[in-house]
């Protein structure tokens, strides 16, 4: 089907109804285990995370996970990439669990950064800021 642009958009690109938008940081949405995840980076760790599962190594994991740590009534909350649980054991042998954030960064956008400073001022648990050249950890301030 053709269309013909008005002047003043002619050259440019456009989409049209239904169809999605390139990343505006080349990230490319992945497909695993039934649910589409932001980036290849996102997808291959809730893969090693499912992995970490199978060995014991971590307890459960929850994909996409909301939480708040803005100023009410002017943030929303942020939609983390993963909260991990892993199993430790006390001495006495009962099994409890440690957890945390994860959140995987192909860019870190000011958007992302002012998310990181309410973390450590709001922060329920441990965030772990996972990029290709290693990992980043940030205390939370206690929610």
């Amino acid at each position: 089907m053709k269309i013909k642009l008005p002047d003043d958009l002619k050259g440019q690109k456009i989409s049209l109804p239904g169809e999605r938008k390139p990343s505006k940081y080349k990230a490319q949405r992945t497909e695993y285990n039934g649910r589409w995840y932001d980036s290849k980076g996102e997808a291959g760790r809730a893969r090693d995370l499912d992995l970490m599962k199978l060995s014991g190594q971590v307890k459960w994991w929850l994909p996409q996970v909301p939480i708040f740590v803005g100023e009410v009534g002017v943030d929303k909350p942020w939609r983390l990439d993963f909260v991990v649980a892993e199993p430790w054991y006390m001495p006495s042998g009962r099994e409890v669990v440690y957890v945390w954030a994860e959140d995987w960064k192909g860019a870190k956008t000011q958007s992302f950064l002012r998310h990181c400073r309410q973390w450590r001022l709001r922060g329920p648990f441990e965030l772990r800021i996972i990029t290709k050249s290693g990992t980043e950890i940030i205390e939370g301030g206690g929610g």
